[in-house]
């Protein structure tokens, strides 16, 4: 984001998110999400986390067949960022997300490592509280991953989960971010070659920052339930 760009982003910084007139490179909305597939002959739940740029709308979707824990958090962010080749000046979290990873990972004494991450990644952590308008906002792109996921994985059947992966990153190539955005009337992934890749701060993190001093960390961050 060029300084023009932050700057009136700033001026108008009074609540967490522009709407649809988001300034390209300022954000990235981040939230966990859980939903069921059939892998072999089980049911199986994929703990997800959804990104999605404010701007151009252009998602990522990480997942993991294990519930969230601090590393595998960060390691989700790590190939988000590189899908979308750098990072916004914020990324976007509903509160009630974060505030359950830093209790967990304060009894762990490894809070300071997402904060670390993310100020060596280049972006602030913003956040919003259950009455905020930014949670419908959120939900809203959120929602229509789930469900439009769901809907498939309710039929679908896969072998492994490198099966699962590869359909989801052929849906966001082929889907998610090549149709038309209800809200923009653009194409995400026009919307962001065009507007928004070019604003995008660089993303350089050592590997050292992301896995060091997490290893034995087994505490999970879970949306749903404020007791994980």
């Amino acid at each position: 984001m060029t300084r023009n760009a932050e700057s009136k982003y700033l001026a108008v910084d009074g609540s967490a998110i522009i709407a649809s007139q988001a300034v390209p490179g300022v954000q990235c909305l981040v939230d966990p999400f859980a939903i069921q597939v059939w892998i072999g002959d089980k049911i199986c739940t994929l703990h997800c986390v959804a990104f999605v740029l404010a701007c151009s709308r252009l998602k990522y979707v990480g997942l993991s067949l294990h519930p969230l824990d601090q590393e595998s958090f960060i390691h989700l962010h790590d190939k988000a960022f590189r899908y979308f080749g750098g990072v916004t000046f914020e990324c976007l979290y509903d509160h009630a997300v974060l505030t359950t990873i830093d209790e967990q990972c304060r009894k762990l004494h490894v809070s300071q490592v997402f904060k670390q991450y993310a100020t060596t990644a280049g972006y602030r952590i913003r956040t919003f509280g259950f009455d905020s308008k930014s949670r419908c906002y959120l939900e809203r792109e959120v929602n229509f991953i789930s469900r439009a996921l769901q809907k498939v994985f309710d039929v679908a059947r896969f072998a492994d989960d490198g099966a699962v992966h590869a359909y989801i990153s052929d849906w966001l190539e082929v889907d998610a971010n090549a149709r038309l955005h209800d809200t923009t009337l653009r194409v995400p992934r026009e919307h962001f070659v065009t507007e928004e890749q070019s604003q995008l701060r660089p993303y350089l993190v050592p590997d050292s920052l992301l896995y060091k001093n997490l290893a034995k960390d087994t505490q999970q961050v879970n949306k749903t339930d404020p007791r994980a």
